[in-house]
């Protein structure tokens, strides 16, 4: 869970679902969620990913749910490329959005 630093509405996500620290491709992230929370709400799913995208560069994401007065950011990974490999990585998120 991240918390930002301001409340901002969420314009989109930056992501990087691919392998780090010299792990093998199999750990990329396959699957994920996105979650956004106001400073006093519930979780909501901003995001639900469930194919694989390119690891080694930062997709742009665009929220449809969840983007107004945002001051938590939560990032569940649900599933690597491969069950037999027991890592699952992910190698960036960025926030972005306007106040």
């Amino acid at each position: 869970v991240v918390k930002l630093p301001a409340t901002i509405d969420v314009t989109s996500f930056g992501v990087d679902p691919g392998e780090t620290c010299g792990d093998l491709p199999e750990a990329a992230t396959k699957a994920f969620d996105i979650y956004t929370r106001t400073a006093t709400g519930d979780w909501v799913l901003a995001w639900h990913q469930t194919s694989l995208l390119a690891g080694g560069t930062l997709t742009t994401l665009d929220p449809k749910t969840g983007t107004h007065n945002v001051r938590f950011v939560r990032l569940v990974l649900r599933r690597n490329v491969s069950a037999s490999n027991p890592l699952v990585d992910f190698s960036e998120l960025s926030v972005r959005g306007r106040t």
